[in-house]
């Protein structure tokens, strides 16, 4: 008996002479499995063989050849191929079924052995894991003529059909030939296949692999198979230290640390900004009396500016101011007028204490007697400015100055020395003959031998 090292495995089950070997060779494209007479069996046990043919789409695929039904060697009857066939499941390392395949040969007189498949095969897997999982395969066709097959066919269909009636039982059925091979028979069987969900033989067994885990556990820990070794404790002499305390003078460090103060590190740059004012207003002469016409103050923003106008002077001097704001500090400015009314003295400015930013621009005006004094002009303020860029910002810097104080320490003095040392207490060493595995795979090939 061979053991498997595949996972998935299709199963072809059938009465003996049903063609199962002669289907596997086919789907091989060589013999693997030897075929008997129709009256004979030649697969005794189970037969593992791997398809090893690039054009079959069964290519890689792992066939097992089972033993027949009704197997001819008058030692094999159904209670040995039963137990056989579980020994075999048990020993390999088949962890999936994919299908059965009943094989089933057209021109024997008797072809309805589905039920009788499913009860034996049930007892070893659960039958629902076997009817959910079978297909029916019918072979040797070739030899009936074209009534007879037909005849036989339409008995089979009926059989199936009574199966899904009677017991809830689906299985589709497909026509094969060994001699000549029908339409895509091939692509049929593997898709039928590929639909069937499959399921793990090891868990359908687990109760007999039970059984022989628990006697191969107890032959496993058996007198027979332990050799029990005492071992002494072992001494070594250790290499080992005495330590003890003395005061000694040392010198230690007492560095004082000084903090510096760095100023940042900027530079400055110079550049011209221009704004546009308007200097507008007037003033009537009413009474002798010079009166403001408008607001007193005026309010002007822009995008670009902010601008504060103010009229304010006595009689025959007016003064109007305008405040203009730059986006840096000024340094300096220059004004110049668009044209000079004949009433305006002079234009001046003040830049901001308090914000340079800001610069107030006077307008001085002189009036000489008369009903109205108007003014309508814009002026250019352009403004010189400096712009601070810090390149290093401020920081305090830590100079160590190094210093040494003395100062008395307790020590600790080692002195080397050596001690025996118990660096491997006594033990008693446990030896099995064999491994667990061992024993189990030895009791099932006993089994084996006994039924056979």
């Amino acid at each position: 008996m061979n053991s498997s090292t595949n996972k998935e495995v299709y199963v072809f089950f059938g009465v003996t002479g049903a063609g199962k070997s002669s289907t596997i060779n086919t789907l091989c494209g060589e013999t693997k499995c030897k075929v008997g007479e129709d009256e004979t069996s030649e697969t005794q046990n189970c037969k593992l063989v791997e398809v090893d043919c690039p054009k079959s789409i069964f290519h890689g695929k792992s066939l097992l050849d089972m033993q027949g039904y009704n197997d001819t060697r008058p030692e094999q009857n159904q209670s040995t191929i039963f137990n056989m066939t579980k020994l075999y499941f048990l020993k390999s390392s088949i962890t999936c079924v994919k299908c059965f395949i009943f094989v089933v040969n057209m021109s024997d007189t008797k072809t309805d052995f589905y039920r009788r498949f499913s009860q034996f095969l049930g007892l070893l897997f659960g039958r629902e894991n076997v009817e959910r999982n079978a297909l029916i395969l019918l072979t040797k066709g070739d030899s009936l003529s074209a009534s007879a097959k037909e005849k036989k066919l339409q008995n089979i269909k009926k059989c199936i059909a009574n199966l899904d009636h009677m017991h809830g039982w689906r299985m589709e059925m497909i026509e094969w030939s060994n001699v000549k091979a029908l339409p895509d028979q091939e692509k049929l069987l593997f898709a039928v296949i590929s639909r069937l969900p499959g399921f793990n033989p090891k868990a359908t067994l687990k109760e007999e692999e039970d059984k022989i885990k628990a006697e191969a556990q107890s032959q496993y820990e058996s007198r027979e198979n332990i050799e029990n070794i005492q071992h002494e404790a072992k001494q070594e002499l250790k290499d080992t230290t005495v330590t003890r305390k003395e005061t000694i003078p040392i010198a230690v460090h007492a560095d004082e640390s000084v903090k510096n103060e760095v100023p940042a590190e900027v530079e400055r740059t110079t550049y011209s900004a221009q704004r546009q004012i308007q200097f507008k207003g007037h003033i009537l002469e009413e009474e002798g009396i010079l009166n403001k016409v408008g607001n007193g103050i005026v309010r002007v923003a822009s995008p670009v500016l902010s601008v504060v106008c103010a009229v304010a002077g006595i009689k025959n001097q007016k003064t109007q101011s305008i405040e203009v704001m730059f986006d840096d500090p000024v340094v300096s400015v220059e004004l110049k007028e668009s044209s000079k009314p004949h009433l305006m003295q002079r234009l001046d400015y003040k830049i901001d204490a308090s914000n340079r930013q800001k610069v107030i621009v006077y307008a001085y005006f002189s009036h000489a007697g008369g009903p109205i004094l108007t003014w309508d002009f814009n002026v250019t303020v352009t403004g010189n400015l400096e712009r601070t860029h810090v390149i290093k910002e401020a920081h305090t810097t830590t100079t160590v100055l190094q210093r040494q104080k003395i100062e008395m320490v307790e020590k600790d003095v080692v002195i080397p020395s050596q001690k025996l040392e118990v660096v491997r207490e006594a033990y008693e060493q446990k030896l099995y003959k064999r491994t667990f595995e061992e024993i189990r795979q030895s009791i099932i090939d006993k089994r084996i031998r006994e039924i056979s």
